[in-house]
């Protein structure tokens, strides 16, 4: 009696042991693969970088648009927001201008004068700047700081 207990407990311990086992490729062959893909995209978190920079060009693109190209000459750390850029680092700053119902650059705007200012200027002018970083767009010119 002691020797059939102990032949199907292992019979049972078996049969547990295969069904652990299974090939699960072969079992999930018919399933299948709609997972959602994750994009191969980093976003990047809400930034900005308190900046003094230097004016390398300004660089005019086909549709007229201007962009600023500056080197960061420092990076002014603010523990309320996170920031990217990098001293020593050249970057094509996109103005980031206010603009009405009609997508126009409001005229009377200190921020936007401000950025029109700066794009006025020449290679070797240094300024100050708030700087941020967007997945889509590249480098912001947020807002020029007046000295």
């Amino acid at each position: 009696m002691n020797n059939l207990l102990k032949i199907v407990f292992f019979i049972i311990l078996t049969f547990l042991f295969l069904g652990c086992c299974s090939d699960i490729s072969k079992d999930n062959s018919n399933v299948k693969n709609n997972s959602i893909g994750l994009s191969n995209q980093t976003r990047v978190a809400f930034n900005r970088s308190f900046v003094t920079a230097l004016v390398e060009d300004i660089i005019i693109g086909e549709n007229g648009n201007k962009m600023v190209q500056a080197k960061i000459l420092s990076v002014d750390e603010n523990p309320a927001y996170q920031s990217l850029a990098i001293a020593g680092s050249v970057y094509n700053l996109i103005p980031n201008f206010e603009v009405d119902d009609n997508k126009a650059i409001k005229k009377q705007s200190k921020k936007n004068e401000n950025l029109l200012s700066l794009l006025s200027n020449r290679k070797g002018y240094e300024f100050k700047a708030v700087i941020s970083f967007k997945n889509l767009q590249g480098w912001i010119l947020e807002e020029v700081i007046e000295n």
